[in-house]
């Protein structure tokens, strides 16, 4: 566990008191944004009950936080569909790969396909 002394501060103008900001804790939770990091990567190998045993968490946390993390790479993830069809439709179509035809497809079917 990880202890940080932050100081409370007073706004002069409107007499209100506040902590300042730990840039290196996550907002959401009380954890360092490394070991959220950790726990999300750990998580895609590891049983949540095993990582939650290590950091000392409840397993409903490390839940939480591995599906932030999913949710944060299907964000950055871009799928790119191929201009081009790959070889394996045309085997899944009845078409050789090689470019002979099998003996029941003509060859206006094989025009329709592509």
């Amino acid at each position: 566990m990880i202890h940080l002394d932050v100081p409370r501060l007073k706004c002069r103008p409107c007499n209100q008191t506040f902590t300042a900001s730990v840039p290196e804790v996550d907002t959401g939770r009380e954890m360092t944004e490394r070991l959220v990091k950790w726990v999300g990567r750990q998580a895609i190998e590891y049983p949540y009950a095993e990582i939650a045993k290590q950091v000392r968490l409840d397993e409903k946390t490390i839940r939480n936080v591995f599906d932030d993390y999913v949710a944060e790479l299907a964000k950055e993830f871009k799928r790119e569909t191929p201009v081009w069809p790959g070889m394996h439709v045309f085997r899944i179509r009845g078409i050789s790969p090689t470019g002979g035809l099998p003996s029941h497809i003509s060859p206006f079917a094989v025009s329709l396909l592509v």
